[in-house]
């Protein structure tokens, strides 16, 4: 039998816990038991917010459909649905795409398999939370189909919801937000009437007691602004504001929701400010922005966007010394946002919305008057947690192990752990048909315990002072001891400027670079990359840059490749080798060598080729320095941790293991007049 809600909550889960320990039970009744706890945990997860009971709730749920094999078909349904409802409070807490797929297949199941006698608001109910499923799964594929689906299930609710019935509201609510977002996928503004149609009507339903008014609020609030951004109606840019500062008071301090609400506040500022250049609004903005991302109880995800608005805030403001502070918050926040889930696409949402913020944070911190070393930091870490990851894990391992074979043995074990539940879990081996004490929602569990007990211990890692973890930042020390085969070069290219980080065994400076613009940089690489043979135009293709798709058409000549090398040392190369005293009047028998950091675009461009190539001409990057390219510094130290070795001697050169070195000379190439000297290269070599 279901439990009465009428005793008191807490009593409750220990009268249900004590009970669920006894060894007495039937397994009929341990899943009756484990179901109305995992219920009653699930009430307490939502007032008190603790994952520990989310957590529990999804174990006990599984535990019910296990054991309870015997049941009628409603009571089935209604605990497979129950397990797709806390899998998708799962996903809001932690983002991953395969909670909130185990969750629409649960919750699909449940509804398919409720019985056709079943009483009819639980039934609409089941309808109405899978549609709303179907929402969030489209707001993470931006696939229209998940949509449709979604708002198939939400008409299908409203429309067999009378129009006194209380949960009218919610339905109105559920229909709103498929609107909106049909509107936001497709551009037509019937959607978004209907939307604000909705959610009015949905508000003058709900009382003010109400916990969800608030979100309500919110989200009339975004559509009043969607509404200003196509039609420009100022009386909907207020009513925008309006609401959501409605929401924003109904919200508590230290709510989860409470950073989204004040982001969703600050942009109906920042629309202001854009219309009327009014500093007030930008400054309002600002401040909430920086009140968003300090809100510790919301989502990363949620924080990042907050700080991703304020620093632009804070950028249009020219105040330099709270934009450094700002960014250096955002990069602190960055790997919070992608845990261990099973799904590469988990990351990828995250790092897509974010990547390039190591070059802002740089910029920032230049125009702040930070020093080159700080600058130099943000930089790293900011291209380290995207770039070198996979660098990083290989290197954890192999450094921990000289350190301390035990502790690596640890570290080992807990990461396979980790992968192997990640395969477990992921969707392509997903069967909801298939409810097994090994399938998703116990491996989900798992994961998640495994994950933290290896965050744990890497944290540990971390805080050994004999030991550094590999995703430490170089020390000014270790840079310079880097810089002693040859200085490194790191370029930074954004919206606010361009510089280069130069590492020299005499110090770390910046030089600025005030001709290198990224626009020039972007037809640098159309002109690189479009260039294939003089005797032919180039075939018309598209080339991606910065994530924009650019139609190239028109031959690229060699004359076009000429003027982009030379460009390339003008405002770029032959600076930075005039500051390191590098630029020789006569260059030497044996050139130093350079170490290149691109970054982004300037990765895509030929340093080493840069200049004037004309005969007798040494205005080039080959008459100065050797050129070498690395992604990050760290990767540079990575590839210097083993000493070079070099081939064995053999004495009798007919043995079989006799090392071999094919060098493959080409001094002329097919349809280029002229020829190189690589013989001297050959023999060098």
């Amino acid at each position: 039998m279901e439990v009465a809600a009428s005793e008191g909550l807490e009593s409750v889960i220990q009268r249900m816990q004590a009970r669920l320990n006894s060894a007495s039970l039937s397994s009929g009744s341990r899943a009756t038991v484990s179901f109305n706890l995992s219920l009653r945990l699930r009430a307490r997860y939502r007032k008190e917010q603790s994952y520990e009971d989310l957590l529990d709730s999804i174990r006990l749920a599984k535990v019910a459909i296990d054991d309870g094999d015997n049941i009628r078909p409603a009571i089935r349904a209604r605990r497979i649905y129950h397990l797709g409802i806390v899998l998708q409070d799962k996903y809001l807490e932690t983002g991953s795409l395969q909670d909130l797929q185990a969750a629409i297949q649960y919750k699909e199941k449940g509804l398919k398999i409720t019985p056709d006698d079943e009483k009819a608001e639980a039934r609409i109910s089941r309808i109405e939370g899978t549609g709303n499923a179907w929402g969030w799964l489209f707001q993470r594929t931006n696939d229209i189909s998940d949509l449709e689906k979604g708002r198939f299930h939400i008409q299908a609710a409203l429309d067999q919801t009378a129009g006194d019935d209380p949960a009218r509201a919610g339905r109105l609510d559920s229909s709103g937000v498929v609107h909106r977002d049909l509107f936001l996928k497709t551009r037509n503004i019937s959607h978004l009437e209907k939307s604000i149609s909705h959610f009015r009507n949905a508000l003058d339903m709900t009382p003010q007691s109400d916990p969800n008014v608030a979100r309500r609020q919110d989200i009339l609030g975004c559509v009043y602004g969607d509404r200003y951004q196509e039609i420009r109606s100022e009386v909907d840019l207020n009513d925008s504001i309006h609401y959501t500062q409605l929401a924003v008071n109904s919200t508590p301090k230290g709510h989860k929701h409470r950073a989204e609400r004040l982001d969703n506040l600050v942009i109906g500022h920042q629309d202001r400010y854009l219309k009327h250049r009014s500093s007030g609004d930008l400054q309002v903005a600002l401040d909430l922005f920086e009140e968003s991302s300090r809100e510790l109880n919301s989502p990363p995800i949620k924080r990042m966007g907050a700080a991703s608005r304020a620093l632009d805030a804070s950028i249009q403001l020219g105040d330099w010394a709270r934009a450094a502070v700002i960014v250096e918050q955002f990069i602190n926040l960055l790997p919070l946002s992608t845990p261990r889930t099973n799904s590469n696409e988990d990351l990828q949402f995250a790092l897509r919305n974010f990547s390039g913020i190591g070059s802002v944070a740089a910029s920032v911190f230049i125009k702040a008057g930070k020093t080159a070393l700080e600058a130099l930091e943000m930089l790293e870490r900011g291209r380290g947690i995207i770039s070198s990851v996979a660098m990083e894990l290989r290197s954890d391992n192999s450094s921990l192990k000289e350190h301390d074979p035990q502790m690596w043995l640890r570290h080992s074990e807990l990461r396979e752990a980790v992968a192997s539940a990640m395969n477990s879990t992921h969707r392509s081996v997903l069967k909801v048909d298939k409810m097994s004490t090994d399938d998703y929602t116990a491996k989900s569990i798992e994961l998640q315990q495994l994950s933290d007990a290896l965050d744990s211990y890497q944290a540990e890692l971390r805080n050994l002072p004999t030991f550094q973890y590999p995703q430490h930042i170089l020390s000014e020390a270790q840079l310079l001891e880097l810089a002693v085969a040859g200085p490194i070069v790191s370029f930074n290219t954004t919206y606010l400027g361009s510089h280069a980080t130069l590492i020299a065994k005499d110090g770390i400076r910046n030089l600025p670079l005030p001709l290198l613009k990224l626009k020039d940089i972007e037809e640098c690489i159309i002109t690189t990359t479009s260039f294939k043979d003089i005797s032919r135009p180039a075939k018309p293709k598209s080339l991606k840059v910065n994530g924009v798709s650019i139609p190239v058409s028109q031959p690229i000549a060699l004359r076009d490749i000429v003027k982009t090398m030379r460009w390339l040392w003008d405002v770029a190369v032959k600076p930075i080798l005039e500051e390191l005293g590098l630029l020789w009047q006569c260059p030497p028998q044996r050139l130093p060598s350079i170490w290149w950091i691109g970054g982004s675009l300037m990765s895509l461009l030929p340093i080493h080729a840069a200049g004037y190539h004309d005969a007798g001409s040494t205005q080039n990057t080959l008459s100065h320095v050797i050129s070498s390219y690395i992604p990050t510094l760290k990767a540079l130290q990575f590839s210097r941790r083993k000493p070079w070795v070099p081939f064995p001697v053999r004495e009798h050169v007919e043995q079989a293991t006799q090392v071999k070195v094919l060098v493959v000379e080409m001094p002329t190439t097919p349809g280029i007049p002229g020829s190189l000297n690589t013989s001297r290269e050959t023999r060098a070599i």
